[in-house]
């Protein structure tokens, strides 16, 4: 008589070993494990996957980053609210005020319709790229696309820093280079031109007189060899100091008093 099989003992898992069941209704197993969050509290962890395998090589993937001290999410975020909790809790308190009304009207206008509804932590390359390739063929210039882009990297660079997200995929994005447009000035003619037009008007020789007195301010500047380093606004205030040079005549310094008082 064949002596009696003893029943095979079974294996326990070690505590923090994580654990694989299924398959489930859906045909996928599951893997769990506990891990710490960005709050400091401990977490259980759920990875799926269509066989056995697949859900063990993604448990050993989390529980590596869980090994190297990278925590997992205390909250799963959308990027919807985490772009609003991005504006209140970040750029209001730190940023001025035009800056933070760019970024909301961005937000609300393009990315939270666009991107709102994906997972933070899967959101992809591909996704953003679809995303500003088709505000480009709707119309939106190249400029203010990038400031599109601009916007979900700032944010995302918060998330990184904030340990929800391991990287920032919008800097990964490709767009077209932004070329800005080249501004052509009047000519003395076509100024002249348009202010005899315009004679009539009571304001035209308020135009007139600044128009003069700024061209005497350039010439005050180009006797110093100072215009390609000052601002428009310095023009006034540095032409007072060409009354000492002998190429640039009293004549030509009172016109350039008379701008501050046109401004």
């Amino acid at each position: 008589m064949p002596p009696a099989k003893r029943p095979r003992r079974r294996y326990k898992r070690l505590n923090g070993e994580g654990t694989i069941s299924g398959p489930r209704k859906d045909g996928r197993y599951v893997g769990a494990f506990y891990a710490l969050t960005t709050a400091g509290t401990a977490k259980r962890v759920y990875v799926y996957g269509r066989s056995r395998e697949e859900a063990h090589e993604r448990l050993v993937a989390e529980q590596a980053k869980a090994a190297q001290g990278i925590p997992v999410p205390a909250k799963s975020w959308r990027l919807g609210p985490y772009l609003d909790y991005w504006l209140q809790n970040v750029v209001k308190p730190t940023r001025r005020p035009a800056t933070y009304a760019l970024y909301e009207i961005n937000i609300r206008l393009h990315l939270a319709p666009g991107l709102g509804k994906h997972q933070l932590k899967r959101l992809s390359v591909p996704t953003v790229q679809a995303f500003l390739n088709a505000k480009l063929c709707e119309g939106q210039s190249v400029r203010n696309v990038q400031i599109m882009r601009q916007i979900l990297s700032a944010a995302l660079s918060r998330a990184v820093r904030e340990e929800l997200i391991v990287r920032n995929v919008a800097r990964l994005v490709e767009l077209p280079t932004w070329e800005p447009a080249v501004t052509e000035p009047w000519s003395p003619a076509e100024a002249l031109a348009f202010l005899r037009a315009a004679f009539g008007d009571r304001s035209t020789r308020r135009s007139y007189s600044c128009c003069c007195t700024e061209c005497a301010a350039a010439r005050s500047l180009a006797c110093t060899g100072r215009m390609s380093t000052l601002k428009p606004r310095q023009s006034t205030s540095a032409s007072k100091s060409c009354g000492s040079r002998a190429s640039c005549t009293s004549a030509r310094s009172r016109p350039v008093r008379a701008a501050v008082t046109c401004r």
